[in-house]
């Protein structure tokens, strides 16, 4: 099973109006907060659809979905999950992209363009990942379609 949604309802955290969002693959379960001072909900929802429909389609091999896009002028991070295309395995990792220390300008748009897959930082440290298979990211994109 895979999932990933923003309830409707907006919710204050630390003094910034954000989504209460959770995504759900494989043995991941976690809940995480949205800003909603930059992107819409409907934003977070179509960059989510556009990501996962370019890894399904083989135009990338990793996707991002990002959770917390803020104002570019006032942006320190962003946060999301990386999913990793292995075949019809999709490992999940959560990532935060520290703006500043970024050695190329990031594209909402292609989020994932510059990533590479790693199961350590680079201290060397097991960064934690989840699996899910890409049949289930069908079925998602799938069942969010127009009709």
């Amino acid at each position: 099973m895979f999932n990933i949604e923003l309830t409707n309802e907006k919710d204050d955290f630390f003094g910034e109006s954000v989504y209460k969002g959770r995504i759900v693959a494989g043995d991941l379960d976690e809940y995480f907060r949205s800003e909603t001072s930059w992107w819409s909900k409907s934003d977070y929802e179509e960059s989510w659809i556009r990501e996962i429909m370019r890894l399904i389609r083989g135009d990338t091999d990793v996707a991002v979905l990002i959770t917390k896009f803020s104002p570019p002028e006032s942006a320190n991070f962003l946060q999301g999950y990386a999913l990793y295309d292995f075949c019809e395995n999709v490992i999940i990792q959560e990532q935060m992209f520290v703006i500043h220390n970024l050695e190329y300008v990031f594209n909402p748009c292609k989020p994932g363009e510059f990533l590479e897959y790693s199961s350590t930082t680079e201290e060397g440290e097991i960064i934690s990942e989840w699996k899910t298979k890409k049949e289930d990211l069908r079925i998602f994109v799938k069942s969010h379609e127009s009709c």
